[in-house]
């Protein structure tokens, strides 16, 4: 999970490298490696873990101008990971009080 979130995070510094210059780059990886909550969660199993992964890539594609590919990344990660709202409807409400 850390190797993706890694790969996801990397695709994205790339993007900023090639938009806005070298430095931006790397003054972007600097800025998430001392971010110590970020590296601890990469490896966690949560969900947000999950969606950061494809929100990271759906980034690096809206800065190659890529939308359509960014949507349908965005799209899978909400489908994805906000499934267990169909899973688990909630309950009726009372309507007599």
């Amino acid at each position: 999970l850390a190797f993706l979130s890694m790969l996801g995070m990397s695709a994205l510094r790339v993007q900023v490298g090639k938009k806005f210059g070298p430095r931006a780059g790397v003054t972007f990886i600097f800025v998430c490696i001392v971010q110590f909550h970020l590296l601890f969660y990469c490896s966690r199993p949560l969900p947000n873990t999950f969606a950061q992964i494809f929100t990271n890539v759906a980034f690096s594609y809206i800065l190659q101008d890529e939308y359509n590919s960014a949507f349908m990344v965005l799209t899978a990660a909400g489908v994805i990971f906000r499934s267990e709202l169909v899973a688990d409807p909630p309950a009726p409400q009372d309507s007599s009080s």
